[in-house]
């Protein structure tokens, strides 16, 4: 369970980096 958030809040992490820094 606990690895899916984190694979999730990744993906978030990398998606708002992209957005923040394209």
């Amino acid at each position: 369970m606990k690895s899916i958030c984190i694979k999730e809040n990744l993906a978030v992490l990398e998606e708002t980096s992209l957005k923040e820094y394209p």
